[in-house]
């Protein structure tokens, strides 16, 4: 080497060959990235890169809000959540997030309220319904909204007074349909001298409403009196969309009949107009196949004809998935057989009452089940879990349960949770039963509950959940808020992975008990809750009577 400097200078004195030699610089480009707004959400890849190779940066949205596209300088160089492009320069580049939330979220729409006067005059909403039907005239959805439930003595329509009706019995069942817009369309009474309750409701391709629940002694379902052997016969009973004709009733009666029972918890119908049915009998009962003791599932016909029915678990709800399986949910004590064709698929609860989800498929074959409790190795703290209910994702068909445990601690499929003091939860497995997500609310208390009651998911995969809480609870983390009479019900929004979107609750002097929630075609929920007392579901106050026993129906904005 003559010399190490670009500028070499020297004396000639002979002849020379001199070679300039170089080296090679590494050529690179700097890619960053960032998010608008910042609470939007997360980027990832990018940094210092090498000139010509290939970059992929990948924008995730945080619970709240979506993702919109990729800039540079203010012009939009993608839509897609992951960009690919090759590096030829410096690069500064911003992941753009929208709110998932409206501007206005929940905004109160309406609310119809069915009560009576007196002491032993109310009305207790069950579930609902809502028509999704095209109405040909005007190529727009019926959204009508079927509710079924029980009342006693003398009710009526509170907005608008009119009619009143009177129960037969202790309670009759009562079957209420109201337009898109909240007015009161009709309401019908199923009853007799005994004691009828209503508990699930749904609606057909055709219109045609479908309800189920319990009654007993004599019961005038609209084709005149039929007689129950038992002290609670379970029924599944077929309306036209008007309520005033019924197309055909099914009774299910205790085979050993003197003082026992059977309960048809839900109703769901799949695009066939296939009925499928879950209950539970303290004695054995006969659907229409064998006699099956304990918890049933069945499906039957449009025409209400039997076409299976297995014994299973007692299952509180039930919901269809994408795939046309049959999934139930509902509360283990004990060890319950939940296989088909002899094919023994027995569980037991693990520590006093377990949940369980179980799915079978359109001719109730089993597929699986799953059952969560209290740790397998925790003998002297164990938790109990009870009233499960679910909805399937209908994008997905993923499992969202909610339930209270207390007592203990209690396992959902992951870490062990501290239940010691009464907690609502929320959870999404996969189909299979692998927990994807969880969400607890606990009180602060051991006179302190809450509990979901109803769960709907829309075709975002966002959840709607209600229910209600009693005491000091702390639900969207800003601090512990008191019941203001017996119990406050609640209407929540949660994003896909349990984040929590928007919530209201309902505060009243005596008691407020959301029990069911459905969506209307444009993602809005509809509440039914009972009114105790006064209270303001978003439009001003209502009141209901001296029974404290009024049926609110509340719909919201999504």
């Amino acid at each position: 080497m003559a010399s190490s400097s670009a500028s070499y200078s020297f004396t000639a004195n002979a002849n020379r060959s001199l070679m300039a030699n170089f080296t090679a610089v590494p050529c690179t480009d700097s890619i960053s990235t960032g998010s608008s707004p910042a609470a939007g959400g997360s980027t990832s890849g990018g940094g210092t890169v090498n000139c010509g190779s290939t970059v992929t940066v990948t924008a995730s949205a945080n619970s709240g809000y979506n993702f919109a596209n990729w800039t540079e300088n203010g012009s939009v160089v993608s839509s897609s959540a992951s960009y690919t492009f090759t590096a030829n320069a410096n690069r500064s580049l911003v992941a753009n997030f929208n709110s998932s939330v409206p501007a206005n979220p929940g905004v109160f729409k309406w609310a119809s309220q069915i009560g009576g006067a007196g002491y032993s005059d109310g009305a207790i909403p069950a579930d609902s319904a809502v028509d999704h039907r095209i109405n040909p005239a005007t190529q727009q959805p019926y959204g009508d909204v079927v509710v079924v439930g029980y009342f006693e003595g003398t009710v009526k329509n509170v907005n608008t007074g009119g009619n009143s009706t009177t129960s037969s019995g202790p309670y009759d069942v009562y079957l209420a349909k109201y337009s898109a817009s909240g007015s009161l369309s009709w309401f019908k009474k199923i009853g007799g001298v005994g004691s009828d309750l209503g508990s699930s409701v749904a609606i057909d391709s055709t219109g045609d409403i479908l309800v189920v629940g319990t009654c007993s002694v004599d019961v005038n379902f609209g084709n005149g009196n039929t007689t129950s052997q038992s002290l609670n016969d379970g029924f599944l009973a077929k309306y036209s969309p008007d309520g005033q004709t019924l197309r055909w009733v099914q009774r299910f009666t205790p085979i050993t009949q003197a003082n026992h029972a059977v309960y048809i918890d839900r109703v769901a119908v799949d695009s066939s107009d296939n009925i499928f049915i879950t209950g539970f009998t303290d004695n054995s009962v006969n659907l229409g196949g064998a006699n099956l003791s304990g918890g049933f599932l069945a499906k039957f016909s449009s025409l209400g004809q039997h076409s299976y029915s297995i014994s299973t678990g007692r299952g509180r709800s039930l919901d269809l998935d994408g795939l046309g399986n049959v999934v139930i949910s509902g509360t283990l004590a004990g060890t319950v057989d939940f296989g088909t064709g002899g094919r023994a698929q027995p569980r037991t609860s693990i520590g006093p009452q377990s949940l369980f989800i179980a799915r079978y498929d359109a001719s109730l074959n089993y597929l699986s089940v799953f059952v969560h409790g209290s740790p397998a190795s925790d003998s002297t703290h164990p938790g109990y879990i009870r009233d499960t209910m679910i909805a399937v994702d209908p994008q997905n068909n993923d499992i969202v349960a909610s339930g209270w445990g207390a007592g203990g601690n209690i396992e959902l499929g992951g870490a062990t949770i501290d239940a010691s003091f009464p907690i609502m939860f929320l959870v999404r497995y996969s189909q299979t039963g692998t927990l994807l997500a969880v969400k607890t609310w606990v009180g602060s208390t051991l006179t302190s509950s809450s509990s979901g009651t109803s769960i709907a998911i829309d075709q975002s995969g966002n959840i709607f959940f209600v229910g209600y809480f009693q005491g000091l609870v702390d639900f969207d983390g800003d601090g512990y808020k008191e019941s203001s009479g017996g119990k406050d019900s609640f209407v929540a929004k949660m994003t896909s992975s349990l984040g929590l979107l928007w919530y209201k609750r309902i505060q009243t002097v005596q008691q407020d008990q959301a029990f069911s929630v459905s969506l209307d075609d444009n993602g809005g929920p509809i509440m039914c809750s009972q009114l105790g007392g006064t209270g303001d579901f978003g439009g001003g106050l209502l009141t209901s009577g001296l029974s404290n026993q009024d049926t609110v129906v509340v719909k919201y904005g999504p």
